[in-house]
């Protein structure tokens, strides 16, 4: 999968991690972790420009969420009346914790792959403005691809022996991470 998305990176350049992370926040599951750091490798040798990179994810990130957020606020009376997959004390649990966590939600759920898909559209069921929404996507987004600009670009300069080992146990760490926030919020939040 690496080869065939650095191809497509060598090929596209900003436009394949322009379409890749804004359809990642519309919903669509993409490789945008690796999309990025894949990206900033070819930034580290000089085919990409880091910064142009930053600034393309950062844009994607905020844009893809921010149609997810406004989707949640006008599907709210939606889900409401035609879910019977979502019980209304979900819903109602939803609103609570983004009404309690909702900025540390939005900007720590930018690091959490898949869950991520769903911050922004929860948010926009809560009572959150889209104000604060914006301001905390807005970190989190610059923060995120700040940082996979800065990994992507690191093992961009190093040799691959060392970067595979390290991305590999990095991408091992993050899912067991991903995995044990997940349990922890769900566990909290939807059981009874």
């Amino acid at each position: 999968m690496i080869d065939h998305l650095g191809r497509l990176i060598g090929e596209y350049g900003y436009l394949v991690v322009a379409l890749f992370i804004h359809g990642e926040g519309l919903l669509v599951p993409f490789p945008t972790d690796t999309t990025v750091v894949t990206a900033a490798a070819f930034a580290a040798h000089g085919r990409l420009s880091l910064i142009g990179l930053f600034l393309v994810s950062t844009a994607a990130t905020v844009a893809g969420t921010t149609i997810a957020f406004i989707a949640g606020r006008r599907g709210d009376a939606f889900i409401e009346r035609h879910s019977r997959r979502v019980h209304p004390k979900v819903l109602l649990r939803t609103r609570l914790f983004f009404d309690q966590h909702g900025g540390a939600a939005v900007l720590a759920g930018r690091f959490i792959p898949f869950a991520r898909m769903l911050i922004a559209p929860m948010a926009g069921l809560s009572t959150m403005s889209l104000a604060r929404f914006t301001l905390f996507n807005v970190s989190g987004a610059a923060i995120w691809a700040a940082l996979f600009c800065g990994v992507g670009y690191f093992f961009g300069q190093h040799p691959p022996a060392f970067g595979h080992g390290l991305a590999r146990a990095a991408l091992i760490v993050a899912v067991a991470l991903a995995l044990l926030a997940t349990v922890a919020v769900a566990g909290g939040w939807l059981v009874e």
